[in-house]
């Protein structure tokens, strides 16, 4: 798990069971990095290091507050060792 910059935008990647994750690197409840965070691996998720709100890596949404709304999420493609990622379609 490692944040980088997509753009402007700062993106959380995550590796679970050879699956690549990208979400958005901050935390909705208080702005705060989630690459900092622990990945949670039976889940699919990361939970924030300050207030521990965990996030579903693959739909964003919230698995446990204080969080409400969800983070972003990103497509990810694999070419070769290189990830991209991209905004995902609705």
């Amino acid at each position: 798990m490692a944040a980088f910059f997509a753009g402007s935008e700062r993106v959380l990647v995550a590796r679970v069971g050879g699956r690549f994750f990208a979400v958005s690197d901050t935390c909705t409840h208080y702005e705060q990095s989630l690459s900092g965070g622990m990945l949670d691996t039976e889940r699919a998720a990361v939970e924030c290091p300050l207030h521990r709100a965990v996030f579903d890596l693959a739909t964003g949404e919230v698995l446990e507050g204080p969080a409400t709304k969800p983070v972003k999420v990103f497509d990810v493609a694999l070419e070769g060792d290189d990830v991209f990622v991209k905004p995902a379609s609705d």
